[in-house]
């Protein structure tokens, strides 16, 4: 989970790009793949793009610097919140395509699932 890194002037910074999801990019006939995973596909790169807005939204209208940490805040649960669903996804078509699940370790499940409880937690414990 990106925390930032402190540039030369005390402000802190992301060290890490967004995701992009970019489902037209893939080469193959759509039409062998079931209407629910495809519209499911879309459908996460839809959230990719409201995630997007949100933490966009954050820095510009609630961060403050020099930690930015609203920012980051939000930053890390949404992308958080998109990895589980992409996690999910991809378990989807695993199972339809007949390949066998993920090794545990080649995927961290776990830290999206805990930046996502912690935030909840966090933001519920807030005045």
């Amino acid at each position: 989970m990106d925390s930032g890194e402190e540039d030369q002037d005390g402000m802190i910074n992301s060290t890490t790009k967004t995701p992009t999801l970019n489902p037209g990019s893939i080469v193959g006939d759509w039409r062998t793949i079931p209407v629910e995973l495809t519209n499911a596909l879309f459908d996460l790169q839809l959230e990719e793009e409201a995630t997007d807005r949100r933490v966009s939204n954050e820095f510009e209208y609630a961060a403050t610097p020099p930690d930015y940490s609203e920012w980051f805040e939000e930053r890390q649960y949404g992308y958080a919140i998109l990895g589980i669903a992409g996690h999910e996804l991809a378990n989807r078509f695993r199972e339809y395509a007949g390949l066998p699940a993920r090794a545990k370790r080649e995927w961290p499940l776990g830290k999206m699932l805990g930046r996502k409880e912690a935030t909840e937690r966090m933001r519920r414990e807030r005045p």
